[in-house]
């Protein structure tokens, strides 16, 4: 199973679509992360980890 996340303008609009194929996702500023975004009001480790639940 897939994690997709999905990035939206500060107007909730749709800008891009990320699918990842493993079971946790780092999303933030810095460059060690799944997901980079490149915003300053971003923490370097903003959402630390995403993970697939279990589906129990």
């Amino acid at each position: 199973m897939a994690i997709v996340l999905e990035l939206l303008s500060r107007k909730n609009i749709p800008l891009k679509h990320y699918k990842f194929e493993q079971d946790y996702v780092c999303v933030g500023r810095d460059f060690n992360n799944d997901l980079r975004l490149d915003d300053p009001y971003v923490c370097p480790s903003h959402m630390f980890r995403i993970r697939q639940a279990d589906g129990q």
